[in-house]
């Protein structure tokens, strides 16, 4: 049996004794199996379920919960970004006070920062975060804060000897890792590193991927206080809302995800020599239309080609996995998760750059391929920005009623 039949089998088993104890929800049913989405719960499930259970509704949170800022831009899902929520962060920085931290560094956990800013008594505070975006937003705001723009995969030293440092990396062990690496170099001897992790359902091989992190962290002068399993609750953003929707999931979405809080305490200086392993440069390009961030792909075509094609129905990636195929024939990709293909998408991001500043699109778009666009070329590059601007309008609606304080969807009667 492979680990992915493993983990189908527990997952199986876990949710058929929920639903056999009386569990009356599927929201009760994600809590039981600690980290798996509500997808993969109700597939496990569904032939198990009874009339009481309805597995295409999300019932809401038993504890009202919201973000910790409401006017950030959108995460991304080529980011991995999931945000704490208030209470998330809140708990995450009541465990912190108790421990009688002070100076405090955050990495790729900027909302955490945010909430610390807003209270009284804490030292310095400082963000590291490798998105321009969102430090810009923040800054904004105008706390009490530092912000550096940083990658954990290519962070240098800068010895802040924080009492304590918190990190939220993407859940894959390669990012855990590298975040762990710098978080030890910024925290002082003596002091913790607070770490919000995957729980056991979350995919298949986490155990095993624990176990290594385990072996990892001594070399890096980290020893394990304690494990929380599902303590830390997050925002769900606007891609993964889309992509259960997409799937076919209806009801409030929002703080559904728990993580593992992990804390270490600093005991020595790291003896680790290891390089870390350092994330290729992406080609990447993003431009903002209002509050929705889109993502080309920019490479060397130069077809003149710019149309949108579909990849899935409804053009929305029913999924968040990394996992999932069709993520590789992608090449424009939104904070709404929608996603498409395109034979010369640096073409568009050009022309559409030029038009949010108020430049003839046209002209851009013949500046990068160094020729006049033909009469269809025309017609293409107006179709695919003006469907984007659409989408733009459509998507700052979507992410302004899930960051309202009631974001859910009428429940249909079945």
């Amino acid at each position: 049996m492979d680990e992915q039949d493993r983990y189908r089998q527990w997952m199986l088993a876990t949710a058929v004794a929920a639903v056999q104890e009386g569990t009356a929800s599927l929201r009760q049913l994600v809590e039981r199996c600690e980290g798996a989405d509500p997808l993969m719960v109700r597939s496990a499930v569904t032939a198990h379920a009874t009339q009481q259970l309805s597995l295409e509704w999300l019932a809401p949170p038993a504890v009202a919960d919201g973000p910790v800022e409401r006017h950030l831009p959108p995460p991304h899902p080529l980011d991995y970004e999931w945000r704490f929520s208030l209470r998330g962060a809140e708990s995450i920085l009541s465990r912190v006070r108790a421990a009688g931290a002070r100076d405090l560094v955050f990495i790729g956990a900027t909302t955490a920062a945010v909430a610390a800013a807003r209270q009284v008594g804490w030292g310095r505070l400082v963000a590291f975060d490798r998105s321009r975006t969102i430090l810009e937003a923040v800054n904004g705001l105008q706390l009490p804060l530092e912000l550096v723009l940083a990658d954990a995969f290519s962070h240098a030293p800068t010895v802040w000897h924080a009492d304590a440092v918190v990190i939220d990396p993407p859940w894959y062990l390669e990012h855990t890792c590298a975040f762990l690496t710098a978080a030890a170099r910024e925290c002082r001897i003596g002091g913790l590193v607070l770490a919000c992790l995957p729980g056991v359902g979350t995919r298949p091989g986490i155990h095993a991927e624990r176990l290594e992190l385990k072996r990892r962290v001594s070399p890096l002068g980290l020893e394990v206080l304690s494990v929380e399993a599902q303590s830390i609750a997050y925002e769900t953003p606007l891609f993964e809302q889309n992509a259960f929707r997409a799937a076919g999931l209806r009801g409030d979405m929002r703080s559904w995800r728990r993580g593992d809080l992990w804390t270490f305490r600093k005991v020595r200086e790291s003896a680790s020599g290891e390089t870390l392993h350092v994330e290729p440069g992406s080609a990447w390009e993003e431009m903002g239309v209002g509050r929705m961030r889109v993502r080309f792909l920019v490479t060397g075509q130069l077809s003149g080609d710019t149309r949108l094609l579909q990849i899935c129905d409804g053009d929305v990636l029913p999924t968040v996995s990394r996992r999932d195929t069709r993520r590789e024939r992608v090449r424009v990709w939104t904070s709404g998760n929608r996603v498409f293909a395109c034979d010369d998408p640096g073409t568009l991001f050009a022309a559409l750059a030029a038009a949010t500043t108020g430049k003839d699109e046209v002209a851009a778009a013949e500046g990068r391929l160094g020729r006049v666009l033909t009469a269809d070329e025309r017609e293409w590059l107006a179709a695919s920005c003006k469907r984007l601007g659409n989408l733009g309008v459509i998507e700052e609606n979507e992410y302004t009623d899930l960051t309202e304080e009631d974001g859910s969807d009428e429940q249909v009667a079945a």
